[in-house]
């Protein structure tokens, strides 16, 4: 795809960051990127964190917006509308949902256009 390496490299960086500080020690997140048939490029990215209310999965890509769910004081709510912007930058989207499987934890999915 054709972006800025460096911004583009901050916003998944900054998806990684928060879901390793809200997922319990001693787990891992699972990262997943496939080429879609579409020519998207989709990441998955999934915590095993408390995950987000279903009303607040909009809002943690708001400038300053802390959930009621924290499970630290650290940060100031800026991450991920940062990651938000720079992905759409490069027309590409991001989302938060809670995993369809029903484990614990939050999935964000970031969907990339491939270069032509």
């Amino acid at each position: 795809m054709q972006a800025n390496p460096e911004l583009l490299h901050r916003a998944i960086e900054n998806v990684v960051r928060n879901g390793l500080r809200f997922s319990p020690a001693g787990t891992c997140l699972q990262i997943e990127a496939k080429p879609e048939a579409d020519g998207m490029i989709r990441l998955h990215i999934a915590d095993q964190g408390v995950g987000v209310p279903e009303a607040e999965l909009e809002a943690i890509f708001t400038p300053f917006y802390r959930g009621r769910n924290l499970a630290t004081g650290d940060g100031y709510g800026l991450g991920l509308a940062i990651a938000r912007q720079v992905i759409s930058t490069v027309n590409g989207k991001i989302a938060a949902k809670m995993k369809s499987d029903g484990s614990a934890g939050l999935l964000i999915e970031i969907v990339l256009p491939a270069a032509v």
